[in-house]
């Protein structure tokens, strides 16, 4: 489990996940509605970390291991947050529900199209986490059948 932090200064404001400076500010209303949105919707969240993991990579003039480092440290306090960086994000409709499917793909070999390895790291309803939603009403086969949605999603069916 993640803990994400609030910190309300005059000159400067932001917010943490796990200790890790997501996003900061200077307007202490405008970091506060985005704490709001953030803690309330986990694509959110993802969407504003991985932003802070390319403003690391990319803009940042510390050496190259500093800045992996940073974003390794993201990386898992994102994972702890239970929204990995994927690949891609699907929508996929479960049983009249709208679910956001977080998708690593790997591709099968140099020669082919079709992914080797298509695994699901999240899943999202309304920016909450849908895993035990879909254990409880789905099980096995509900999982097989979002993974199908999502693969036939992500290749464009």
């Amino acid at each position: 489990m993640s803990q994400l932090n609030l910190c309300l200064a005059d000159d400067v404001s932001y917010i943490s996940l796990d200790g890790h400076i997501i996003y900061t500010g200077v307007d202490m209303d405008e970091v506060g509605d985005k704490y709001e949105a953030v803690s309330l919707d986990l694509e959110l969240l993802r969407e504003t970390v991985i932003n802070k993991m390319h403003s690391i990579r990319y803009q940042s003039d510390q050496h190259r291991d500093v800045r992996e480092s940073r974003c390794d440290a993201l990386r898992l306090a994102l994972s702890n947050a239970g929204v990995p960086e994927c690949d891609d994000i699907v929508e996929v409709d479960f049983e009249g529900f709208v679910l956001m499917v977080g998708v690593n793909v790997e591709a099968a070999e140099d020669y082919t199209n079709s992914p080797g390895d298509f695994d699901i790291v999240s899943v999202t309803h309304r920016g909450a986490d849908a895993m035990e939603f879909i254990n409880t009403i789905g099980g096995d086969a509900g999982w097989e059948r979002i993974a199908d949605r999502a693969f036939d999603k992500w290749c464009g069916k």
